[in-house]
């Protein structure tokens, strides 16, 4: 009897394993049409560079800047359309319910500087994310550890070129001294086996054009796979020495593929101009496109013409002060009324603010208070900038669906719905919700064109004048990168 129930045992845990792997995977996968969802919705553009970069299949450590904490992990689960394992620190696996959470997602703990106990949880982490490489799927990771900044790359930890080199040093296809003298299997770093598939080490970028505001974009670069073979022959030499040159690389990488600007008199200059410089862009151009241009272009100008550069920054801050002074956008100014598109443009607004504000308001009052709860929440919760956008997605993510549940509930236990009316009055509500989101801009849109024939009725010499610096920034940054140039 001892034999067969041994088997019966084992054969009932591989049963629970299994149930419990295709609950892990459905719970899953509601989350992240929901966060899919939420992402869309929150952001006005998600765009991928170099989606054709990314393997559809097999194994991937994938390794990213960290500009805003988890609306990071967000993204890239939305962007690369793959489930993406993360490590990230251990501490974030307190309370439990997060730890559930994050082991839901399938997120590791690793431990930045280990103990002797944190260093044999680091090595179980290691053997999960050699496993996860042997069945095909992705790891990822921000060495950064912190999330400070959105426009340069911190220096980076040396894990994802420890884990890389770990997952490739002894391939098959390269045996070590110990394979081709029969001394049996060889591991690599931190006990990842030799003989596990080698993951394609693939840096990626994650750009936000405004990470605090609710309708910006976002933008994620696959960069270039890093090709390991110089670094795996490094290593057979010198370990350390290879571990830190591809870290270098991996940093230099990721500087390409963002909106690098660690000089702060230039990062300066490029909030203010790049704006901009996006009020006639080139045909295809994007925000990052035009924003890197913009950067190049002035960096250029620092270094061959300080003179030139410091007079860019006096008309740009005496812009700044009569556009502030104005409360209009740099779109506002430059338009021209006497041209038959703004008036053409002016009278399309007008009829659809008009026609479209009942169900505006009928979507703003039924959505006024999960929006007001989660703006709260992320008002007190997410002050620091890498928090924010996490806290209203979040809050999002509990509170309106929340709102639509209620709604059910009340038609069909109060007023007698039937589920499938209730569930349409669902879908109807979250279209006029939809719909608020482009007619407020509409409103936003048409109210600065009333608001500028008053300004120039009230106020034309400023208007003038703002104008005037608008024109002119535009032309000293073009005439100014031009003469720079080499």
């Amino acid at each position: 009897m001892g034999p067969e129930l041994g088997v019966r045992t084992a054969r009932v845990a591989l049963v629970l394993r299994r149930l419990m792997d295709a609950f892990i995977a459905l719970a899953f996968a509601g989350v992240s049409v929901m966060m899919r969802a939420a992402v869309r919705v929150y952001f006005r553009q998600l765009r991928v560079r170099h989606r054709e970069r990314f393997p559809r299949t097999g194994p991937v450590l994938l390794v990213a800047n960290h500009p805003a904490m988890w609306t990071d992990v967000l993204v890239l689960d939305v962007a690369l359309g793959r489930k993406l394992h993360f490590l990230a620190l251990g501490q974030l696996f307190k309370p439990f319910v997060r730890a559930l959470l994050l082991e839901l997602h399938g997120a590791l703990p690793v431990i930045p500087s280990p103990g002797e106990h944190e260093r044999t949880s680091n090595e179980d982490t290691f053997r999960r994310c050699r496993a996860l490489f042997t069945g095909g799927h992705v790891v990822a990771l921000f060495p950064e550890g912190v999330s400070e900044a959105d426009r340069a790359v911190l220096q980076l930890r040396t894990g994802a070129a420890r884990l890389a080199l770990a997952a490739a040093r002894v391939d098959p296809a390269r045996p070590t001294e110990s394979h081709r003298a029969g001394e049996g299997d060889a591991t690599g770093i931190h006990g990842v086996d030799s003989r596990g598939h080698v993951p394609v080490l693939l840096p990626t970028g994650i750009h936000y054009a405004d990470r605090t505001s609710f309708g910006s974009e976002v933008t994620v670069s696959v960069g270039e796979p890093v090709d390991l073979s110089p670094y795996l022959a490094q290593a057979d030499v010198d370990l350390e020495k290879a571990v830190h040159a591809l870290t270098e690389h991996l940093h230099q990488s990721l500087r390409t593929l963002i909106l690098d600007l660690s000089e702060p008199a230039l990062a300066a200059a490029v909030s203010e101009l790049e704006p901009l410089a996006r009020l006639s862009p080139r045909r295809g151009t994007r925000e990052l496109e035009s924003a890197q241009r913009v950067a190049a272009r002035l960096d250029q100008v620092r270094v061959h013409d300080p003179g030139r550069f410091t007079a860019i920054r006096r008309h740009s801050r005496a812009y700044a002060k009569a556009r502030g002074a104005l409360h209009l956008s740099d779109r506002a100014l430059s338009w021209d009324r006497r041209g038959r598109p703004w008036r053409q443009r002016t009278g399309a607004l007008t009829v659809l603010c008009v026609l479209g504000a009942p169900a505006a308001a009928v979507g703003a009052l039924l959505h006024a208070l999960p929006w007001a709860a989660g703006e709260w929440i992320a008002h007190h919760v997410g002050r620091d900038p890498a928090r924010f956008a996490f806290g209203r997605i979040i809050s999002g993510l509990v509170f309106f669906p929340l709102a639509y549940l209620v709604l059910v509930i009340v038609l069909t236990r109060a007023y007698g719905f039937p589920l499938w009316s209730a569930l349409a009055a669902v879908v109807l509500t979250i279209s006029l919700g939809l719909w608020m989101l482009p007619y407020v801009q509409w409103v936003h849109a048409l109210w600065e064109r009333a608001r500028l024939l008053g300004l120039e009725w009230r106020q034309p010499r400023l208007v003038r004048r703002a104008r005037a610096e608008q024109r002119l920034l535009l032309r000293l940054v073009a005439e100014a990168a031009a003469e720079a140039r080499p």
